[in-house]
């Protein structure tokens, strides 16, 4: 893989994530001077994965025979699982020590919620997109090397065209 970064998919991503953030903001009351960006938080998930999909089944195929699914596998998870742990964490001591409403932090305080987090099985209100993200790093490689294997390219282009129609609901 090489070592240079294309500023455009950079460019991608701050758009992306800055989506994220105006709609977060937008539903606190904190306009955008006379915007209201509400509800659009989605589009800008489905952009960051859209281009994930894009860049990684080119490393992907870039790699071929060479590709290490464990590798990948174990950086997708330490780039992930760190913060979010962290952020679980967070969340918890809030509500164990401050008494903060158990539905304002996204955990609804059982232990079995909170293992369902921490095993990327579930994600409550901002917190969704995290087992989605781990569940789609999970198969994406394997969808790729099995779509390589048999060649079958035209099937590959329906799930790109398939994808995005979902994207849409």
């Amino acid at each position: 893989m090489s070592s240079i970064r294309n500023l455009q998919y950079d460019g991608l991503r701050g758009i992306a994530v800055l989506i994220v953030l105006l709609s977060h903001t937008s539903g606190r009351g904190q306009d955008l001077f006379f915007w209201n960006f509400h509800g659009i938080g989605k589009v800008g998930v489905y952009l960051f994965f859209v281009l994930s999909a894009f860049l990684l089944t080119s490393i992907i195929l870039k790699e071929g025979s060479s590709f290490n699914y464990k590798k990948y596998i174990k950086k997708r998870f330490f780039r992930i699982a760190p913060l979010y742990y962290l952020i679980l964490v967070f969340i918890v001591l809030m509500q164990q020590n401050y008494g903060v409403d158990k539905a304002s932090l996204w955990v609804d305080g059982s232990i079995n919620s909170l293992l369902q987090h921490v095993f990327f099985i579930k994600g409550d209100s901002i917190l969704w997109t995290i087992p989605v993200e781990f569940s789609f790093y999970f198969i994406l490689p394997l969808l790729v090397l099995f779509l390589k294997k048999y060649q079958l390219s035209a099937i590959s282009y329906q799930l790109s065209a398939i994808s995005y129609q979902l994207c849409k609901f």
